[in-house]
């Protein structure tokens, strides 16, 4: 299966919708499932930011409650708060702010909540010998923030409040040694903290993962519609018969050129191109074969509009364009002289023709390096009357303007 590529619709709507089986498993397949944590990553790395300095700041301010509830053992509490545990946090949380920290955010987050726990059960041995309970809640707190305010995934979270549990215990047995009825009280309350924790985090990553399939959803549709916007736009744009650009995109391009050349100073040359008796040719061949005369004047006529700039468009009826930018008269009335030459090289059939027995054109050229008191309108006139002239004079050849 291919990597999520919003730039090309890597994944289809049916795709989609076989990984919404993925939101209430927390699993989708591997490459959507990086694509899900990268989303979630960006999501929550603002509010687990928050978050952490939020926690630190708690941890050092809770050294007020030290000197009010042992003033005699405040010294030793505030050596393990300030000394030991504090200065580890501070670089947990400096080294967060890095590129690399900001990428590894959840692991530095999850050492740090096993720093304070540490610091919490020692705070529990200092203070065994008279009421370390006091102390035990900071393990509850501590254990609910890790499933509810850092952005874990179920599994972090879980690795993160269980390994708090094993920690107390550990710690319990070893440093605090509570009363059996006491440590079961604990382990069982922590527990229970973790239990409820996991139904929490996994509530919250499932709207996360719905929350992800509708942005995928949402990006995709956004994009087939921006695909079909286009798709519309240029449709209003092309020739049907043809293929080429109609006259509504030719009198846009033509403006949007001559505002150029005019800042530029470059000049700009229309030819104006007529098929020669074409009526008489689509009443004797017949408008089939009419329609194919004009498709391949239009393919003979594209491959001359090569430059960034030049534009081949129908004109209408019989009448196409060809637009050349940074161009001169006599180049152009060179390329309208190949153009005709080429037209006649086709040797399409033309009986009805009074010029000869194939199809001919006619061809207007008219150039000019624009000024401001120009217009291309008057371009587009200058063509159209040589092209009068050629028609005039006898067809079958090229008059410059």
């Amino acid at each position: 299966m291919k990597r999520i590529d919003p730039g090309t619709g890597g994944w289809t709507n049916d795709l989609l919708g076989q990984e919404s089986a993925g939101v209430s498993r927390l699993r989708f397949t591997s490459s959507l499932e990086r694509e899900f944590r990268r989303f979630l990553h960006g999501q929550t790395v603002r509010q687990a930011r928050i978050a952490f300095v939020v926690g630190v700041a708690v941890f050092f301010l809770f050294g007020m409650l030290d000197v009010l509830l042992f003033p005699d053992l405040a010294a030793e509490m505030w050596r393990l708060r300030y000394l030991l545990v504090g200065p580890v946090l501070l670089l947990l949380l400096a080294v967060s702010f890095s590129p690399l920290g900001e990428r590894y955010l959840s692991e530095l987050i999850l050492v740090s909540i096993w720093a304070v726990s540490v610091g919490v059960i020692g705070f529990m041995a200092i203070t065994a010998a008279h009421d370390p309970q006091l102390y035990w809640g900071g393990l509850m707190l501590t254990t609910v923030v890790s499933y509810v305010l850092f952005g874990f995934r179920l599994p972090q979270a879980a690795l993160t409040g269980w390994g708090i549990l094993a920690l107390y215990v550990a710690g319990d047995l070893g440093l605090i040694g509570s009363g059996r009825l006491q440590l079961l009280n604990n382990v069982v309350g922590l527990a229970a903290t973790n239990i409820l924790g996991m139904m929490a985090a996994y509530i919250i990553e499932r709207q996360h993962r719905k929350v992800f399939l509708q942005s995928l959803f949402l990006e995709r549709e956004k994009r087939e519609l921006e695909k079909a916007n286009a798709r519309l736009k240029e449709l209003s744009y092309e020739d049907a018969l043809t293929g080429i650009a109609n006259r509504r995109f030719f009198n846009e391009r033509l403006s949007e050129e001559w505002v150029r050349a005019l800042r530029h100073g470059y000049p700009m040359t229309l030819l104006m191109l007529d098929v020669d008796h074409f009526k008489a040719y689509n009443d004797r061949e017949g408008h089939q074969a009419g329609d194919a005369c004009l498709q391949a004047m239009g393919m003979l006529l594209s491959g001359f509009a090569k430059r960034p700039g030049d534009l081949v468009a129908r004109y209408g009826g019989e009448e196409f364009v060809v637009v050349l930018t940074g161009t001169s008269g006599s180049d152009g009335w060179k390329m309208a002289e190949q153009i005709r030459r080429e037209v006649m090289d086709l040797r399409i059939p033309h009986p009805a023709s009074p010029e000869g027995e194939t199809i001919t054109v006619s061809v207007g050229v008219a150039s000019t390096v624009p000024r401001p008191e120009d217009s291309p309108e008057a371009l587009v006139a200058a063509a159209d009357r040589a092209l009068y002239a050629a028609k005039e004079s006898g067809r079958n050849r090229v008059v410059m303007a």
